[in-house]
């Protein structure tokens, strides 16, 4: 599955970066979950949700990303 969302991220990146510019999004099983300005309010709707291996990552403004996989199941 995890590869599958980066496989995604990449082919989906372009528009991604059009539709989220300086936002931060989630991303689980292909698609977008949740997004926001900051990252504790996407990680807020993303562990109300309570999905597990999601994708977080900014979406700048300029052509540079940096994305990291977050373990968001509560123990």
């Amino acid at each position: 599955m995890m590869e599958n969302n980066d496989d995604w991220i990449k082919v989906h990146f372009n528009e991604l970066r059009e539709k989220y510019p300086g936002q931060y999004v989630a991303v689980y099983k292909d698609e977008v979950v949740a997004t926001g300005y900051t990252a504790g309010e996407v990680l807020k709707k993303v562990r109300k949700e309570d999905r597990k291996h999601v994708i977080f990552m900014h979406i700048p403004k300029t052509k540079t990303v940096f994305y990291f996989f977050i373990e968001t199941h509560k123990s």
